[in-house]
């Protein structure tokens, strides 16, 4: 049977860290991945803006689970771009950039947490963000080298530890241990058994803040990134199927492929469903699929915005004010429910138009987006370590 997907499904950005290093000349691609990040979530949310009926499913099917992999490898690219770039920080300088990114995450949370408050039925992956980046610190001192191994290893030992973890957490509450209570309403959602599992997300950042290392400007580091990527994809999503069809049983495989969309995490019903990459998932399969595609939506929004500055320039906008877009959606979608409007037709239309117009016409009159202003102002408060 076929899992359908919910209006809160996938979807969320990165986009308060953003902002690269200051002094340092933007790349206008990834304004332009962002934005290919944005509207993919609001097919999820909204429904495929200027798309006929019969490729709505399509699309939206396309978008999920792949729009928040590749906020959260964009998550990754800002953390390299506010830390030296392909300059890799040490002592004073990477002190000052951790306590200046912890910032930046505690105000991805505030501004989460109040977004939830609305109550709409968008899930809210804000304030996990903030907990991404949180994870990553660690891994800001390492050369792209050492950071592409260290996501690979969190991609292939990950999910099946946070497999056996969530079997170990609902055998100890199956158990009645008051203990379980208090882990299952505290970090083990965020970590193990929410929407948006740091275990299923940490490898993405890490993959963007080791792409974030190399130099995005040269052509030769594109090209590679897009034939890599397209392996990467083409083994996560084809791997799957193989293994499926090699080391499930035939009931087994027919089950797990009849789901197409998870919450998160795969059921704990046998160590087949491991062996699925469909969104949400958060296998080692989907880990690498989606990895892929957000690698090749990176090299060629990088090589497209350098080709056609102006002509993408609306929808690079929308990718420099990701975070002010995506609360304001959320916003909107809270109104547009509360009046009892949400039935109206074309309201992914006026959305998509509302995004896009609206971050032109502020970029060009005001240049960054308000909340993005103020989180990085917030930011450069953190005074630098001598």
């Amino acid at each position: 049977m076929t899992t359908a997907a919910p209006l809160h499904a996938p979807a969320p950005p990165s986009a308060a860290v953003s902002a690269p290093a200051e002094g340092a000349a933007r790349l206008g691609g990834l304004d332009l991945a962002r934005a290919v990040a944005v509207l993919a979530m609001f097919t999820v949310h909204l429904g495929a803006p200027f798309t006929p009926e019969p490729f709505q499913e399509a699309v939206r099917t396309l978008s999920h689970g792949r729009s928040s992999a590749l906020f959260a490898l964009l998550a990754g690219v800002a953390l390299a771009m506010m830390s030296g770039r392909t300059r890799i920080p040490a002592g004073a300088r990477l002190a000052t950039a951790r306590r200046r990114i912890a910032v930046r995450a505690g105000c991805l949370a505030v501004v989460g947490l109040l977004l939830i408050r609305l109550d709409t039925p968008v899930a809210i992956i804000i304030a996990h963000y903030g907990g991404f980046l949180l994870l990553a610190l660690p891994f800001l001192g390492m050369s792209a080298r050492r950071l592409l191994v260290a996501a690979a290893l969190w991609a292939l030992v990950g999910p099946q530890a946070s497999y056996l973890a969530r079997a170990g957490l609902e055998g100890v509450a199956a158990g009645g241990a008051a203990e379980a209570l208090a882990v299952s309403t505290g970090a083990a959602p965020f970590l193990l058994t929410g929407m948006f599992p740091a275990v299923s997300f940490l490898p993405f950042v890490l993959a963007g803040l080791a792409l974030g290392r190399v130099d995005l400007a040269e052509g030769r580091v594109r090209a590679r990134m897009a034939a890599w990527g397209a392996v990467l994809a083409a083994a996560g999503y084809g791997g799957a199927r193989l293994a499926l069809w090699w080391l499930a049983s035939p009931a087994e495989a027919a089950r797990v492929g009849a789901h197409t969309y998870f919450h998160g995490a795969v059921p704990l019903e046998g160590p087949a469903w491991l062996l699925t990459s469909v969104p949400h998932s958060g296998t080692t399969f989907e880990a690498a699929g989606s990895a892929g595609v957000a690698v090749v939506v990176v090299a060629v929004c990088l090589e497209a915005a350098d080709r056609a500055p102006r002509a993408l320039a609306p929808l690079a906008a929308v990718g420099a004010m990701s975070l002010t877009v995506y609360v304001a959606h959320v916003l909107g979608i809270w109104a547009v429910r509360s009046a009892g409007w949400w039935e109206w037709p074309l309201m992914a239309e006026a959305f998509a138009v509302a995004a896009v117009g609206g971050a032109w016409a502020w970029r060009a009159r005001w240049g960054k987006g308000p909340l993005e202003r103020l989180v990085a102002g917030t930011a450069r408060r953190v005074p630098s370590r001598a």
